[in-house]
């Protein structure tokens, strides 16, 4: 318990709630670890190709979607010609025998990763967990860090995680920034940033700062949305050489021994405008791991 971070009393029910998640997980000791596999999200493919990203598909029903590997999480592009888009409509966590959170394991939670995002198995990435072939022209290699916007309640939304075994980064609360409330989970090597409304309602976000104005969903295309993503790369003369998007001049990064360099989220019409979300690309010198623990 030395992470646990326990609602005040003035919130029993949730209090409560954590207290069931965190003693069970300790009952069975965590035996249950989880990998990030994929996102299922209506964004516009065409920017992601222009992009220098190699496509794949599966099948889904009657018709095939583009797909997007990123060296073991995949990207599932069910785009839709409805206005506006639906954004983030299912995410893939698979545990090591490749099944997602139960709620029979944990009960308590809503069987969503988030309200109305649920959790997703195999079928949708097409059936099956094949090794990564990642080979894409702009060096991608893997997925480093993801960002998923909430409008919603982020406290909520991390309670209702924690009934499936699926915890914050050391059991901490979402922190505010600003007019921003962020949490971090580990899946594996992937952070993933569940970032909301400091305030529930969505108030003020107009007041968020530049620098962190690309976490937040389009207004009115989906509550929730993958707004950015932070992928490692070989090099990033790879990046600058085969993509037709806007790509920022590489500078130092915050780790040490890397550069990175973004690209800033487009209209959504032009596919040469920017991506369907903000992508950042950091180089991958090894071994050292991308966040330190």
């Amino acid at each position: 318990l030395k992470h646990a971070n326990f609602p005040t009393m003035s919130n029993p029910i949730r209090m409560a709630t954590r207290i069931r998640a965190i003693s069970r997980a300790l009952s069975q000791g965590r035996a249950k670890t989880y990998t990030f596999r994929g996102v299922v999200v209506d964004h516009a493919v065409s920017s992601w190709a222009a992009g220098g990203f190699e496509l794949g598909s599966i099948a889904h029903g009657a018709r095939t979607v583009p797909t997007v590997d990123l060296g073991g999480c995949t990207v599932v592009f069910r785009e839709t010609t409805t206005s506006p888009r639906r954004g983030l409509l299912g995410v893939v966590i698979l545990d090591s025998e490749g099944n997602p959170p139960s709620s029979t394991a944990y009960g308590y939670g809503a069987p969503e990763f988030l309200p109305g995002v649920p959790f997703m198995g195999v079928a949708a990435l097409g059936g099956t967990l094949v090794p990564s072939s990642v080979s894409h022209k702009n060096g991608v290699i893997s997925l480093g860090e993801l960002v998923i916007w909430h409008h919603g309640d982020i406290d909520a939304a991390v309670s209702n995680l924690e009934t499936f075994g699926l915890f914050t980064y050391k059991n901490r609360p979402a922190k505010q920034l600003g007019v921003l409330k962020v949490a971090r989970f580990f899946f594996g090597d992937v952070r993933v940033l569940l970032v909301g409304p400091a305030d529930a309602t969505g108030g003020a976000l107009d007041k968020a700062p530049n620098v962190m104005s690309w976490m937040i969903g389009r207004e009115g295309e989906g509550k929730s949305d993958m707004t950015g993503a932070l992928l490692l790369v070989s090099s990033l003369d790879g990046v600058a050489q085969s993509t037709q998007q806007n790509i920022g001049p590489p500078k130092a990064a915050q780790q040490p021994g890397r550069q990175i360099c973004t690209a800033p989220r487009g209209d959504d019409v032009d596919s040469n405008s920017g991506f369907s979300c903000t992508l950042a690309f950091i180089t991958d010198p090894g071994p050292t791991p991308l966040f330190q623990r």
